[in-house]
């Protein structure tokens, strides 16, 4: 799974870009494509680590991507519409 992950994980980043940018509202807020996805290679990352029996827990960058991007309006709007 964590090579499949690797190998794919350029088509994943943008895939997950395309998916921001098709939600109005999301594309709407005045970022760069840099910004909205500059977080997701190190989440790939940090997820293939884990699988392939790595550290259990999240990298000093990886965990500050996180708190940044959740108190974000983008990632607020995301969760937001998925809870419903």
């Amino acid at each position: 799974m964590s090579q499949i992950l690797r190998e794919l994980s350029p088509q994943i980043c943008q895939r997950w870009l395309r998916g921001v940018l098709s939600d109005p509202e999301i594309a709407a807020l005045p970022l760069t494509e840099a910004q909205r996805s500059d977080h997701i290679p190190d989440l790939l990352e940090n997820v293939i680590r884990r699988l392939e029996g790595g550290s259990d827990e999240m990298s000093l960058e990886g965990a500050e991507a996180a708190q940044t991007r959740q108190n974000t309006l983008p990632a607020r709007l995301h969760d937001s519409a998925n809870a419903v």
